[in-house]
């Protein structure tokens, strides 16, 4: 005797196979700011993030020892990219001036580098992120032998850097005359600020010894951390790291905005000419 399945049959087998595939698609990636974020779906169907560490040497800050062979090198990494940066800025505020006046297309150049210099700076997002995600108790629980405090001290160290980044940016776009020169002074910086990232991606293949690369490929880096509900942030600092890039953002139109308003006007205009003249006298010489 052959049974066929009802159509209650076919909607439960229908909605099984729907399912199955719901969890075989459940574990999304995607990388953002460096910092590896995955998506899992709960019982109820709500998403919840996880994060992982950010695969850098800054990294290396907390995860080695200070004086083993990775946590010097993740040291001169960031006195590296804190040197050249800082050098940068001693030198556009030193030798170069605010232009009198620019042309409408240096104008729009400096406003769009202002939004592409936001968007490529990560340094700021990431460090902040993993404070208000990774809290002391949620980090101990997983990995008790690293110290926290030189966790903060490595964000804390991602987040200057980012913003000595972003100061540099504001110079240059301040004393810009040339459309060309803002964008190649722009990614000069942040290949500058990306070091870290670079240094620690070589290191991963295997070309700067066994101990640096044994350091890239440790469980630290694999462990995933769940958003905790009672995490080191509250509602008003979660509101603030949200609005971090806004923040930065008016900084900048403000400052740009009073340099166009003052070039527009005159403000840097040459007030005076002095010529010299040598000691020697003119015989003959008409005066008019």
């Amino acid at each position: 005797m052959t049974t066929h399945p009802g159509p209650e049959q076919d909607d439960d087998e229908s909605y099984t196979t729907a399912e199955n595939q719901e969890q075989t698609l459940e574990e999304t990636q995607s990388m953002e700011m460096g910092v590896s974020i995955r998506g899992n779906n709960n019982k109820r169907g709500h998403v919840e993030d996880t994060v992982t560490l950010p695969e850098s040497t800054y990294s290396f800050l907390f995860t080695e020892p200070t004086r083993s062979i990775p946590g010097m090198f993740s040291w001169g990494i960031a006195a590296m990219s804190c040197t050249c940066l800082t050098l940068a800025l001693i030198n556009n505020i030193t030798c170069e001036e605010v232009p009198a006046s620019v042309n409408t297309s240096v104008r729009i150049a400096q406003y769009l580098a202002i939004l592409i210099a936001l968007l490529m700076e990560e340094e700021i997002p990431t460090g902040l992120y993993l404070l208000r995600r990774i809290s002391k108790p949620h980090l101990k629980s997983k990995f008790p032998e690293i110290k926290y405090w030189k966790f903060v001290c490595s964000s804390t160290l991602r987040i200057a850097m980012g913003y000595l980044f972003l100061g540099n940016v504001l110079v240059i776009l301040i004393q810009a005359d040339e459309v060309l020169t803002i964008f190649y002074d722009v990614l000069a910086l942040q290949f500058l600020q990306q070091l870290d990232d670079i240094a620690f991606r070589v290191a991963k293949i295997d070309v700067l010894g066994k101990r640096l690369h044994r350091a890239t490929m440790m469980p630290y880096f694999n462990a995933e951390f769940q958003k905790q509900k009672n995490g080191n942030g509250s509602r008003t600092i979660k509101y603030f790291l949200k609005a971090i890039y806004f923040i930065n953002l008016a900084v900048f139109l403000a400052a740009m905005i009073v340099i166009s308003v003052r070039q527009t006007r005159g403000h840097y205009q040459c007030e005076s000419i002095t010529v010299t003249f040598g000691e020697e006298v003119w015989r003959g010489g008409i005066v008019l």
